[in-house]
């Protein structure tokens, strides 16, 4: 089995997003920082790929090759990604392809790869992992970097894409209001000075996958966990 291979690489994914994670801030400074680290993320991509492959060729190996009638060259030549699906529908005409005769063979095991699928889980993390690979295979700059103002304060979060807004007649920091002013990422350094000097307006980057729009990070992380949680299911049930 694959098993070791598995915890292997999810061990060197977990490695690779500490990495990624730590140089976010220095990435997001440089203006032609356009991506987040692509290779490691690349990397990462590939591996968490490679679980779920490795995930259906154990499958097929221990519940479908005893009795698939196949000689070992057919058999060699079979396909047997890991399915998945946008829909119901595209999971099932997945599953037949590569993964034939499961839902009779092993219910069990059936119903743990169905419980991970977007129709089941309402969380499309297993179709967007298998596009966004796909599309790193073939593209090199997967991400896209989308840049906003945001407002640090001293002892407060930062405000991103949001305003402050002050009312005619008030005063803030000392300052009386004139008129009603919304002050947030868009405004002028004047602006901020004078209303809010404690404020300091900060470039902020976002970095997502260009083809589904999940933040980097976030989706790597998800991803891993989901994996870490369906591998151990999966080989208690084969392991049985």
């Amino acid at each position: 089995m694959r098993k070791d291979l598995i915890t292997e690489k999810l061990e060197e994914v977990a490695s690779q997003i500490t990495v990624i994670a730590s140089q976010k801030a220095e990435v997001e400074k440089m203006k032609n920082g356009k991506h987040l680290l692509s290779a490691k993320v690349g990397s990462c991509l590939t591996a968490l790929r490679s679980c779920m492959e490795y995930c259906s060729q154990d499958i097929y190996e221990i519940v479908l090759k005893p009795t698939d009638g196949l000689t070992d060259e057919a058999r060699n030549k079979k396909n047997k990604y890991f399915p998945y699906g946008k829909d119901e529908l595209g999971f099932k005409s997945m599953v037949g392809n590569y993964l034939p005769n499961l839902k009779l063979k092993s219910l069990q095991v059936y119903d743990l790869v169905e419980s991970i699928q977007p129709h089941k889980l309402q969380n499309k993390w297993l179709y967007n992992l298998c596009i966004t690979s796909n599309t790193e295979k073939h593209d090199t700059s997967p991400q896209k970097r989308e840049d906003a103002d945001s407002l640090k304060f001293d002892n407060g979060p930062r405000l991103v894409g949001g305003n402050i807004t002050l009312l005619a007649g008030g005063t803030i920091n000392g300052k009386k209001v004139d008129k009603d002013l919304t002050i947030g990422p868009g405004s002028t350094d004047e602006e901020i000075e004078k209303y809010l000097p404690k404020a300091v307006k900060l470039n902020f980057a976002k970095f997502t996958f260009a083809e589904t729009g999940e933040e980097v990070i976030s989706a790597l992380e998800y991803a891993y966990n989901s994996i870490k949680d369906f591998y151990t299911k999966l080989y208690a049930e084969l392991e049985s």
